[in-house]
């Protein structure tokens, strides 16, 4: 809603209100809820009356008008019942609006066609809403969701019940977990002392005189305890992390511990604790779940929790995959060779310290980890200066397990490190600072112990079947500059064109350009029924200079593609998308097949850097791919089906009369020129000269489509692609001897659930 639009609104609220003088009530007693009504009178027969007056409020979501009668729908703690307002009633209803908060007196009963509802003797404005909220959840940016909860809360029932069902599955952890001797314990939030990779929050105490931070998890508090005599401890609560992690700086973690026992006792706890959580909320073992949402073309996964888990040695796992043997002195130089030469052979990345460890646990993640949906203890990693224990029998090994659930982590443990000589020289190699006060009670003996802790934003997400963690957390922390696109997808709020002056004055990142969003008209779904197109845009980069470094990195993208058999199919599902889109052209297939065969023999023709980066992650993922110069467009951009009246001008045309379009063919659009509407023939492979990429672009557009079929197979390893692209694109020497800034990337995603991006532009002022 426009601000005249909502100025407009309160205006005739606040007229409409001038005369009553009670609009904020002081109380309202309640003496019944709507679930009690539902659940008490459930059973009445149609239009059948219960003596008694009750009591309840809630807010108004929808009204209308019978005759004389009124009826209302009030939500009041997340269910909904019918208010019938007669002409007693009437006069007082008028003044009281959709969303508002009232309150209700009546008797209870059923309507003659069997709705249970209140017949109010009694209406009372509780307090008014002064904004016209949307009707429906779905009209609510996602961004605007989670920085205005409320909002959310308020227009989506299913929010609320998702929160409720958190605290529920946080009451039975705790529960579990008392039941078998756990005692929850409080350590400090404000410390001086942690042990933990991540970075943590600083803060500071004027009183105290001394410098604090926000602990990152509990860990070493929890382990004085066991010394100090407790056997069973655990602690819920909130840690923080200022680093680049895929999760809110500020998230709930559960640690426990346990003394006199190891890892393996673990891993049957964590078993049974999340197997019975997952019967307890689901009715069984098989939980269904959408990784990647809950569109129509994502499809859901069944994850398996009936135990006992299957536990997978992450040494010997890589082995089998790389079909090479891994030296077991980890330490040694021959092995820190073979784990390099299997990284470089599988083009798996792994920034510094590339330990023997690192190295594993990327190859691992590289090779492995997606494929892991189904509950796995990945156990048994290369020793490292670390809180674990040496393994018993496996010499150079931790007694450690990490559990993967639907391709993350979301717990770890390990048999704890009681040796205080041992631990101190791995604190040394580590050069961890402020743990003497740790290292002090280790001397005073701590037991065998094993201990874990696992993310319980991240087993909420599973159970309450969410992809993003801020769809868990009541108040996430967004940043107050981003206009969109990040590794979890959410579609960005719009920027209004009028807004070029505030976005200027806070030095928000923004595109001058006439293109302000890019859609897909829904006729294109009834030909393409699943059709998902990855938006990327690429911000800031000198697309005129060449060099060999950033043609070399390029083209180690697509350097080990998708094997002959999968490359096949998707040829052919490609081929069949083509044919869907009326270009009657066999283009794709031949080019692609072309492509492979030069890409192969390195007889890559070199074009610019962008479009070379087009073509390599078409080319390893089998996908279309477009690219677009974002300033050089027109007007917005549309994916839709043709009709006689389109025009399009190829770029190698002889003539400058623009041809006319096969009516029913698929094509992306824009605003009509002189040289037609068409800037892309889609797949076959005819592009516009309007809107091209040329040596002066250097804000990109780039569209990746891919078929139904394809989208669960290409798009995560697609966007993990993309998402590299930074890096890739600054790799080259001259670049940084020049001081270019790095690019910026942004993703989002287009499907027939979401059909529009706005993107962070604004027109161009004259």
């Amino acid at each position: 809603m426009s601000s005249d639009s909502s100025d407009d609104f309160c205006r005739k609220r606040r007229v409409s209100l001038r005369s009553s003088p009670d609009v904020y009530p002081h109380a309202w007693r309640t003496n019944a809820t709507a679930e009690e009504l539902r659940r008490m009178y459930g059973h009445l027969p149609n239009g059948g009356r219960v003596q008694g007056v009750k009591t309840l409020a809630g807010r108004l979501v929808a009204q209308r008008d019978f005759g004389k009668l009124r009826f209302m729908v009030v939500v009041n703690e997340s269910t909904s019942i019918q208010i019938v307002c007669d002409s007693s009633t009437l006069i007082d209803s008028t003044r009281i609006n959709r969303n508002d908060v009232v309150g209700v007196e009546g008797e209870v009963g059923k309507t003659r066609k069997g709705e249970l509802s209140v017949f109010a003797t009694k209406l009372q404005l509780l307090a008014p809403c002064w904004h016209n909220l949307p009707v429906q959840q779905s009209k609510l940016d996602p961004v605007l969701k989670c920085r205005r909860r409320y909002l959310d809360l308020m227009t989506n029932v299913s929010s609320q019940l998702k929160f409720k069902k958190r605290a529920e599955i946080i009451t039975s952890i705790r529960k579990y977990l008392k039941q078998r001797g756990f005692h929850e314990v409080e350590t400090p939030i404000l410390c001086t002392t942690g042990v933990a990779s991540a970075q943590a929050v600083k803060t500071r105490s004027n009183e105290l005189n001394m410098d604090l931070s926000l602990r990152t998890e509990p860990e070493v508090f929890l382990k004085m305890l066991l010394v100090g005599g407790f056997d069973r401890i655990f602690e819920l609560g909130r840690c923080f992390r200022n680093a680049s992690v895929d999760a809110d700086p500020e998230h709930t973690t559960c640690e426990l511990y346990m003394a006199y026992h190891d890892y393996n006792d673990l891993m049957c706890l964590v078993e049974d604790l999340f197997s019975s959580l997952v019967l307890h909320f689901n009715g069984s073992y098989q939980l269904e779940y959408h990784p990647d949402g809950c569109g129509d073309s994502h499809l859901p996964v069944l994850l398996d929790f009936t135990p006992p888990w299957p536990r997978v040695s992450i040494v010997e796992e890589v082995e089998g995959l790389a079909e090479r043997q891994i030296p077991r002195d980890f330490n040694s130089e021959e092995c820190n060779e073979v784990l390099e030469d299997i990284a470089f052979t599988n083009n798996v990345q792994c920034s510094e310290p590339r330990t023997p460890h690192r190295l594993l646990k990327k190859l691992f993640e590289s090779m492995k980890l997606h494929h892991l949906l189904n509950p796995t203890f990945v156990i048994d990693p290369p020793m490292e200066a670390s809180m674990a224990k040496e393994h018993r029998s496996k010499q150079g090994r931790a007694e450690r397990f990490d559990l993967i659930i639907s391709g993350k982590e979301i717990s770890n443990g390990y048999s704890e490190q009681n040796d205080p000589h041992a631990q101190r020289a791995a604190f040394d190699q580590l050069k961890e600072v402020g743990v003497e006060d740790f290292l002090d009670a280790l001397e005073h003996g701590l037991p065998p112990s094993a201990g874990l802790g696992f993310s319980v934003d991240r087993l909420i997400m599973l159970l309450v079947n969410a992809n993003q963690m801020k769809e868990v957390i009541l108040f996430p922390h967004i940043n107050q500059r981003v206009t969109g696109g990040c590794s979890e997808y959410y579609f960005p709020p719009k920027v209004p064109q009028e807004r070029l002056a505030e976005l200027v004055e806070a030095d928000m990142p923004f595109v001058i350009s006439p293109c302000s969003q890019v859609s897909i008209d829904p006729q294109v779904f009834h030909v393409l029924p699943g059709l998902q197109v990855l938006l990327v845009l690429v911000l800031g980069f000198e697309n005129a200079d060449r060099d060999a470094a950033v043609e070399e990195v390029f083209w180690q993208v697509c350097k080990k593609p998708c094997d002959s058999g999968i490359r096949k199919q998707r040829l052919e599902l490609w081929c069949r998308l083509a044919s869907l889109m009326a270009t009657g052209n066999k283009a794709p297939l031949q080019s692609v097949q072309s492509l492979h065969k030069r890409a192969q023999k390195g007889q890559i023709t070199q074009i610019s850097p962008i479009v070379d980066l087009v073509n390599a992650l078409s080319l390893k993922h089998v996908v279309c791919g477009s690219g677009f110069d974002l300033k050089a467009l027109p007007g917005d951009l549309m994916l839709r089906v043709c009709t006689n009246a389109d025009h399009f001008l190829a770029m190698d045309a002889l003539s400058m009369s623009p041809e006319r379009v096969n009516a029913g063919e698929v094509a992306y659009t824009t605003t009509p020129t002189s040289s037609g509407n068409v800037l892309k023939r889609h797949l076959s492979h005819k592009q516009s000269k309007l809107g091209a990429i040329g040596p002066e672009t250097q804000d990109a557009l780039l569209l990746f489509e891919m078929p139904a079929e394809l989208v669960e197979a290409v798009l995560k390893d697609l966007a993990n692609d993309v998402k590299k692209l930074p890096k890739i694109l600054m790799s080259s020497p001259e670049r940084r001897k020049r001081g270019q800034n790095e690019a910026k990337i942004c993703m989002y995603p287009l499907s027939s659930s979401h059909p529009i991006v706005h993107l962070p532009t604004v027109p161009i002022v004259c």
